[in-house]
């Protein structure tokens, strides 16, 4: 609410009315973040929904911090913050200390954001709006792709390219994760409607002709189905999704447009694993890493510093590039100390998350793991580790398991916990824990 007196303009918002700001602020952030990541465009947007993003985080903090007298730091922001430490160290040795320096102010954001969001989303009904606005971002970026680029050129390949200033494996990552988001939503919670936006942005990720992306969604969308239940439909819906992502595969090779555009390029992997021949997109991969394991058995331990492979291929190459693969990449950069202050927390969260998932049958964590998975497959053939939407991506997932732990009324000072207060009816009307299985 607004006030003048005595020539000062009072602002005062209850709770409420700061969670909505709040909220508007992180859904322009990401929309922004998926669209417009031309070198050329400044997002004014994406920086003016950040700053407004975590400047509230930081009054939402204030306001508790007079309340409850301390300031908890989320298990996500600590792993970013040794790994962003470990990134600035390697300056150095790096042989290219500009270029550690770079990527400083995306890592700055990035622990900004990690601290920011527990502070709103690590409750049921926090948790419920972040994933909803990270799905709807999704449709926001497919719209915009469709939109931005004309009808006649939508079956050219690398669709969303020009669009959005991002390569085609970045696209197909973000909508990938999203495009589950929404099946989640159709197929677990039955709300229909999403079918047809996690149609859209499958289809979208097949005219983007990346093929990791077009595997990736398969795959998600099979594990998805496969872990929902253990019900007898089970072996139906199974052979039902595979027939649709053969029926997808296939359609692929046998309509001429969808061939020009992927299927040939699915035929030219295929040739160049079984003869090692005929797909130069995959031989230059593959030589990009190998340098960069040529590079990690050089220097094993710290790397030859973070974002120096590019630079340091030139010197080999005569042009740098990134080596389209996030472990190897991380490996020469950082080496085996680098490799495990990053990877580490990935494993935590998969390890955590397979008990709600089988166990207790606990349907968001069930698709939280199926992120993490295709997360983790993604990263083979995309460098992530300082990409702002992936970390969202992956504070996603912790907030999820935070929710989940708070649930089960964990003790405070258990690693997960993210100061949210425990709700043990949370999720329950989501085929979530059963009393049954909290006696067990």
């Amino acid at each position: 609410m607004l006030s003048l007196k005595d020539g000062v303009l009072n602002i005062r918002l209850s709770r409420p009315e700061l969670n909505h700001f709040i909220d508007a602020a992180f859904f322009a952030m990401l929309c922004s973040n998926f669209t417009v990541n031309n070198a050329s465009t400044a997002n004014i947007v994406y920086y003016a929904s950040f700053f407004i993003f975590t400047g509230l985080s930081f009054v939402k903090v204030i306001m508790r911090l007079s309340v409850e007298g301390r300031v908890k730091l989320p298990t996500s922001f600590l792993w970013y913050a040794a790994f962003m430490l470990f990134s600035v160290a390697s300056t150095l040795w790096a042989e290219y200390p500009s270029e550690a320096l770079e990527v400083l102010t995306r890592t700055v954001q990035i622990l900004l954001i990690l601290f920011s969001m527990p502070q709103h989303y690590a409750t049921k009904d926090g948790f419920r709006r972040c994933m909803k606005m990270v799905c709807w971002a999704g449709i926001f970026c497919t719209v915009y792709i469709l939109v931005n680029t004309p009808f006649s050129d939508w079956f050219k390949g690398s669709l969303g390219g020009d669009a959005t200033g991002l390569g085609t494996n970045a696209i197909g990552m973000i909508l990938s994760v999203c495009a589950f988001l929404a099946l989640y939503y159709s197929y677990y919670e039955k709300k229909r409607s999403y079918y047809f936006f996690f149609l859209l942005e499958c289809m979208v990720i097949i005219l983007t002709s990346s093929r990791r992306s077009v595997l990736v969604t398969c795959f998600g969308t099979l594990m998805l189905v496969f872990i929902k239940d253990k019900s007898w439909k089970l072996v139906l819906r199974i052979i039902i999704t595979i027939a649709l992502v053969a029926a997808t595969l296939y359609a692929t090779i046998k309509i001429p447009a969808l061939y020009q555009l992927i299927g040939r390029r699915f035929e030219s992997m295929l040739e160049q694993f079984s003869t090692n021949s005929g797909d130069n997109s995959i031989y230059t991969r593959q030589l990009y890493i190998q340098y960069a394991k040529d590079f990690f058995s050089e220097h094993p331990l710290i790397g030859i510093g973070i974002a120096n492979f590019p630079p340091y291929l030139k010197s080999f190459l005569g042009y740098s590039t990134y080596a389209h693969n996030n472990y190897y990449e991380l490996l020469a950069d950082g080496g085996i100390i680098g490799f495990g202050l990053y990877y580490w927390f990935y494993f935590y969260l998969v390890l955590r998350l397979l008990k709600p998932s089988f166990a207790y049958g606990h349907s968001l964590s069930k698709l939280m793991l199926t992120l993490m998975a295709v997360i983790m497959i993604s990263e083979y053939s995309i460098v992530l580790y300082y990409s702002i939407y992936n970390i969202v991506f992956i504070c996603l997932v912790f907030l999820g398991l935070c929710v989940f732990d708070n649930e089960r009324r964990e003790a405070i000072s258990s690693p997960l916990q993210c100061f949210a207060p425990a709700d043990a009816t949370a999720f329950r009307n989501n085929k979530g824990i059963t009393r049954e299985n909290e006696r067990k």
